[in-house]
């Protein structure tokens, strides 16, 4: 008696479709790249004060979170999204929003280009955007602003009142003399007295 041996037909097997380990790695470092910028763009946003520049974090990260989900122009559909209109007209809209509440007055706060006066604000002779870091005093000379640094008196603050407008946010505070100092988010807020340029003007100096 022979044995026989059986043989039995098989499928032959479907080939899988893998992605180069080139393409793979890439997928993956994009992605930690995406993941990275969205989570810092969420911290500037959750710590910015001022509003207006916290939309602008925000349509920042619209626009990284389009472009990881393949919109090929993200940039006008945030702006859509944001503000209902193309990127080119979103300063046109703010302006016209702003001559329709002002009225008459909007020349005189706002120039012809849409630029707010900066005269209305009583602007201090500092940069109000730097950042105040200790660093070591310098001398100034007296004939650079005599009037604001070594003439004018001191007075002190009787009361703080935040205001804000449009991009802008600063601080009105109520002097001694019944005079009204203007200072930035990033000006010396924990001061007591401030000098009156008006008391100066006005010669009201005891």
């Amino acid at each position: 008696m022979t044995a026989r041996v059986l043989h039995f037909p098989q499928d032959e097997p479907l080939p899988v479709a893998t992605a180069p380990l080139a393409d793979r790695l890439a997928d993956a470092l994009r992605e930690a790249w995406f993941e990275r910028i969205i989570d810092q763009l969420l911290s500037a946003e959750a710590g910015e004060r001022n509003p207006h520049w916290r939309t602008d974090i925000r349509q920042a990260r619209i626009i990284v979170a389009l472009c990881r989900a393949g919109n090929p122009d993200p940039l006008v559909s945030s702006s859509y999204e944001m503000y209902g209109v193309h990127p080119d007209l979103v300063f046109v809209a703010i302006t016209a929003i702003r001559k329709a509440k002002l009225g008459n007055e909007y020349s005189d706060f706002y120039d012809e280009n849409g630029n707010l006066i900066p005269q209305r604000l009583n602007i201090p002779d500092y940069d109000p955007t730097l950042d105040r870091k200790p660093r070591r005093r310098r001398p100034v000379a007296p004939t650079v602003w005599p009037q604001v640094r070594r003439l004018a008196p001191f007075r002190l603050i009787v009361s703080r009142e935040e205001v804000k407008d449009g991009r802008t946010v600063y601080y009105k505070e109520r002097l001694q003399c019944g005079h009204v100092y203007v200072e930035f988010i990033y000006g010396d807020l924990t001061s007591t007295r401030r000098r009156c340029r008006e008391c100066l003007a006005t010669k009201k100096i005891p």
